[in-house]
């Protein structure tokens, strides 16, 4: 909404200027047109001229708002041993980038992308910098690399992993918000998109973040803007363009605003950081905004922290978006708190009332359904039979208000709803 507003006052503005131009060159004993007493073959030379000057005024004007907004976000790309991923993923966020994606509509901005090595594997040090170093400043797009060695080169094993992945976290946050922009020409992003090196993105990956920036800079509920789906699972979602708010932190893919990061790095846990923030966000009231089907892509079977065989199994399900949706040119004001809980209540609300999974299975074929649950053991019988995510963590995965949702069948949507 916010750009699309900017967009229709530069038209105005360019409007404006191309009659004034008209009425110079129609009405040449104007103050403006008086200066212009030449030969009418002169005359309109000089009128075209000054229209292309029009025309350029206007673009730049438009490149440079656009990239002072833009400016304000970045991406962070953790990576640590596994460069057969983090090539993956630097190569679909070569594709996807704005400056180098074939979409019209979106302008070509240069977001810059930061690689955060833990570390000092060589493999992973050879990609990075070819692609911080080579591959990205040809495109004309900027590449910040940075290494973080505070637990050394040596703790790799699965014990130490986690506090590893804790320590990199707040080193690449400290240093993506502060330290890292200050000798560039390059504006202190606001806003940082968190990646990891076993995540690919989708083709609307940037602009669907983009077109959050004005939400997450003025919702002070929100803690993150996320691109996953815990229950995307291909066969259980259906449509691109419907985001949601959620209680539960999603992570995979997500964007966070300084003013959190100030707030919460002094907190910042030695070990488990998602869960801790997923605690920290419901104790405080945050939500998250999450899409009905993911815009990362989960890649990473070998060698990552998440490696038991259930969850691995859940993650290659996931649906990653195929279909390309201008978000911003969407409305995307119903995401706001009071307008977001009115709607989707009265969606639940709505939706037919059954007491029994079998019996709502049913139903929901033909319509949007709502299922009650009794207890945390009743909600992990009726997750486990849909295979979908049983485990609680401060709040269940992608609840709103304790309400899980899914298509069983791609098409109508069940509410599994609290008692």
């Amino acid at each position: 909404m916010f750009f699309r507003l900017f967009l229709f006052l530069q038209s105005v503005i360019l409007m404006i200027l191309f009659l004034n131009l008209v009425h110079d060159y129609a009405f040449p004993g104007s103050w403006q047109g008086q200066q212009m007493r030449v030969s009418s073959k002169k005359q309109e030379t000089i009128l075209l001229r000054k229209l292309k000057l029009c025309f350029v005024s206007y673009r730049r004007s438009t490149m440079w708002f656009l990239n002072r907004i833009l400016s304000i976000a970045a991406i962070l790309l953790l990576t640590s041993r596994r460069a057969q991923y983090l090539q993956r993923a630097l190569t679909a966020i070569l594709n996807h980038h704005p400056v180098t994606s074939s979409i019209t509509h979106f302008q070509k901005i240069d977001i810059p992308i930061i690689i955060s090595q833990d570390g000092n594997d060589l493999e992973v040090m050879r990609v990075a910098k070819n692609f911080c170093s080579s591959i990205f400043p040809s495109k004309g797009i900027s590449c910040h690399y940075i290494q973080n060695f505070s637990l050394g080169d040596d703790s790799f094993n699965q014990k130490k992993m986690y506090e590893r992945i804790s320590n990199h976290y707040k080193f690449s946050l400290d240093h993506s918000f502060s330290t890292l922009f200050e000798k560039s020409q390059l504006s202190e992003p606001k806003q940082i998109v968190i990646l990891e090196e076993d995540l690919l993105i989708a083709k609307d990956f940037f602009e669907y973040f983009v077109s959050m920036i004005p939400l997450l800079e003025s919702d002070e509920t929100l803690l993150s803007v996320s691109a996953w789906n815990d229950n995307g699972q291909i066969g259980l979602v259906k449509d691109a363009r419907r985001l949601l708010r959620t209680d539960f932190f999603p992570g995979l893919g997500w964007m966070l605003h300084r003013r959190t990061w100030n707030d919460i790095r002094s907190q910042w846990p030695s070990i488990y950081w998602d869960d801790w923030l997923r605690h920290y966000s419901i104790k405080r009231g945050f939500q998250s905004i999450r899409p009905e089907i993911s815009r990362t892509y989960h890649i990473g079977i070998e060698g990552g922290a998440s490696g038991s065989g259930n969850r691995k199994k859940m993650l290659t399900k996931i649906k990653l978006n195929d279909e390309y949706v201008p978000w911003c040119k969407t409305d995307l004001s119903y995401l706001a708190p009071s307008q977001f809980f009115e709607n989707y209540m009265q969606k639940v609300n709505n939706a037919k009332e059954e007491s029994s999974l079998v019996e709502a299975l049913q139903v929901v074929k033909n319509r949007n359904t709502r299922l009650i649950y009794t207890s945390a053991d009743d909600f992990a019988n009726i997750a486990r039979k849909l295979n979908i995510w049983q485990d609680k963590r401060g709040s269940y995965r992608t609840a709103y208000r304790n309400i899980i949702e899914l298509r069983p069948f791609g098409k109508y949507l069940l509410y599994i709803v609290p008692k």
